[in-house]
């Protein structure tokens, strides 16, 4: 009923924005103008927004165009966890082992979450997006819907093409301003990014060390402890529903879970459970490395189906090559 008030409102009282106030090229100029007041190059900003006259209608679209949400996760990690991204994972690790190895080490992330992270992100690099990333972020901070954060992330895409000395025809990436093999956000990039190879460069688009060395930065500097697990399946108890089980969000430790019936061997000293929407009531007790996925993209969806894909593509690679338990 909650869903059905809103869509009324939203009818009566439509979504203010910052396209009403001005045109898009007066909102460019205004914003150019405080960008070379913080420091961004008048060079930068004129190839920055080289024939950018009218804000992208497609990006619009996609924006406001609000997902279902009703697949199960189920179908989700079954789309997912597939042969084919297994056997490409395999290949990657084939091609790139002396690279990923020595990323591992660096950095104390295992190769099968790297892969695994790589593949759902943008399949091992071939799914990175092509919009033009200026273009997009400035036409979403102008748009309205977030616009704030839109135009903060504008800001760090100026910082990357100075800082990086980078054409602006050359910073791509989805609609929604992520970039590269690793989907980074521009304020991501400036953070965790690497020159892994010392070439100068910070390159996540077209180099598998930068990219994947940057993504081993993200999760190292988040706090991933290399050796532990992520999580474990777990049954339901039947003292309880599923629904009342769901209710419980405090995080506990193994000893008190499993006082409440869970048959848990070993862990981290503390977990929370995790229920994904689905038919079959799969249940998850999961580890500090689980919440360093969930920072990464604070789906529990998306975290708990990359674990289990790291898990099978450790498991199809061998525990010799993909990091210790």
């Amino acid at each position: 009923m909650r869903f059905i008030y809103f869509i009324i409102i939203l009818a009566i009282f439509p979504i203010c924005s910052q396209a009403a106030e001005g045109s898009f090229v007066d909102w460019i100029d205004i914003y150019k103008k405080e960008a070379a007041e913080s420091g961004i190059s008048p060079a930068v900003l004129e190839d920055a927004f080289l024939n950018i006259t009218t804000h992208n209608e497609k990006v619009v679209e996609l924006d406001r165009k609000q997902p279902e949400n009703t697949i199960l996760f189920s179908d989700y990690a079954k789309n997912i966890i597939s042969k084919n991204k297994l056997k490409a994972a395999k290949e990657k690790f084939k091609q790139d082992r002396k690279i990923i190895t020595k990323i591992e080490k660096k950095y104390k992330v295992p190769a099968s979450v790297m892969l695994a992270l790589w593949g759902i992100e943008s399949n091992f690099g071939k799914n990175q997006g092509s919009f033009n990333l200026v273009e997009s972020l400035a036409t979403l901070a102008y748009e309205g819907r977030r616009s704030g954060f839109f135009r903060k992330e504008l800001s760090n895409a100026m910082r990357i093409l100075q800082s990086e000395n980078m054409p602006a025809v050359n910073l791509t990436g989805s609609w929604a301003g992520a970039m590269g093999q690793v989907q980074f956000m521009p304020s991501s990039f400036l953070k965790f990014a690497v020159d892994f190879d010392g070439d100068g460069k910070k390159d996540i688009w077209q180099n598998n060390g930068d990219a994947l060395a940057s993504m081993a930065n993200y999760l190292h500097q988040k706090g991933w402890k290399y050796g532990e697990k992520w999580g474990v399946e777990v049954k339901l108890p039947a003292t309880k529903t599923k629904e009342q089980w769901q209710a419980i969000k405090d995080k506990k430790t193994l000893k008190e879970w499993k006082k409440l019936g869970f048959n848990v061997k070993s862990g981290s000293k503390i977990a929370r459970l995790v229920i994904p929407q689905d038919d079959n009531d799969r249940a998850f007790l999961v580890f500090a490395n689980y919440e360093v996925i969930m920072d990464w993209n604070k789906s529990i969806y998306f975290a708990t189906t990359v674990n289990l894909l790291a898990d099978a593509i450790k498991t199809d690679l061998g525990k010799k090559n993909s990091g210790k338990k």
